[in-house]
């Protein structure tokens, strides 16, 4: 069996772990809000060349700007 020894902290200093992964949760956010900005941002150059917007940006937006409301996020609601 190998040993691996540990670096002495002196006293009165906390060692700090290492720096971990950001929550599933708040990576799944903010990838779904930068899709909102994305979806947003490809609308408005729809809209100033005079093209329709195809429904399933605007579906996909529906839904992204719902869950990503603060009412929704405040009361926990989601329907």
């Amino acid at each position: 069996m190998t040993c691996i020894a540990m670096p002495v902290v002196p006293e009165g200093q906390e060692q700090r772990p290492p720096l971990g992964l950001t929550p599933k949760a708040v990576w799944i956010a903010q990838v779904n809000l930068q899709r909102l900005e994305d979806i947003k941002a490809a609308m408005a150059r729809y809209i100033e060349v005079g093209r329709p917007i195809p429904d399933t940006w605007l579906k996909e937006y529906n839904h992204l700007a719902f869950l990503y409301t603060p009412a929704h996020i405040i009361t926990g609601k989601n329907q």
